[in-house]
């Protein structure tokens, strides 16, 4: 038996937008997803990678609810491939303000796992102008 499981989130259309991966992390099941920004194009690895490290760091943006439908068929999924284990999605919702920081943080870490400074360094993702994503 495998430790993951993965699945495209498909827009309308068929085309894939984005993945979902459940991990077994000891007696549980871990479920994350990654969804591809607007503007790029859809890579499977670099999806993989973005869903795997949120599980990792526990922590994932809140689930658009474009995709929840798809979401609830993977959990069942899930559920059905590991059997006896408690399946459940990684932390989505962030209520108080205070843990934005760590919020900045766990992107941070999940970019770097992801997509190395150096490597990536004119990235979009590294210059956006809605959160500060790198205190220098």
């Amino acid at each position: 038996m495998q430790t993951k499981i993965k699945q495209f989130i498909r827009y309308k259309n068929r085309e894939k937008i984005g993945v979902m991966v459940a991990k077994k992390v000891g007696d549980s099941v871990k479920i994350s997803w990654s969804l591809c920004n607007k503007m790029d194009y859809f890579d499977p690895k670099f999806g993989e990678s973005m869903a795997e490290a949120r599980i990792d760091v526990n922590r994932c943006p809140n689930i658009p609810s474009s995709i929840v439908d798809q979401l609830e068929n993977f959990k069942k999924r899930s559920e059905i491939y590991f059997v006896g284990c408690h399946v459940y999605f990684v932390n989505s919702k962030i209520n108080d303000n205070t843990l934005e920081k760590s919020m900045i943080s766990s992107y941070n870490e999940i970019l770097e796992r992801v997509m190395p400074r150096e490597k990536y360094s004119n990235s979009h993702l590294y210059n956006t102008k809605s959160i500060v994503v790198r205190e220098h």
